[in-house]
């Protein structure tokens, strides 16, 4: 399976109503169950070299652990790429 997700300047805070301007809702997403007996997933991220000198948050692959219906905070994986000034362009989680 092959998932797309791309970024929308339409989506931006500016374009927003009132109630969804503030910077909490600069994340976007989507979320994809995977089967009950997933232990693992992957990502292969392109990564153009103007991303390079953004100093920001620029895209990211979360993970999100349930145990039944219940969501386990502890165990929510989150790698991202990232450019800043200080650092340079690279990888967190």
């Amino acid at each position: 399976m092959r998932l797309k997700h791309s970024i929308a300047s339409a989506d931006g805070t500016n374009n927003r109503p009132p109630a969804y301007s503030s910077t909490f809702y600069d994340t976007q997403g989507r979320k994809y169950d995977l089967a009950p007996d997933a232990n693992s997933m992957e990502i292969e991220l392109f990564i153009p070299a103007d991303w390079e000198t953004t100093d920001r948050r620029m895209a990211g692959f979360w993970g999100t652990a349930v145990d039944g219906n219940q969501m386990s905070f502890p165990a929510i994986p989150i790698i991202e790429f990232t450019s800043t000034t200080s650092d340079g362009p690279g990888s967190r989680a």
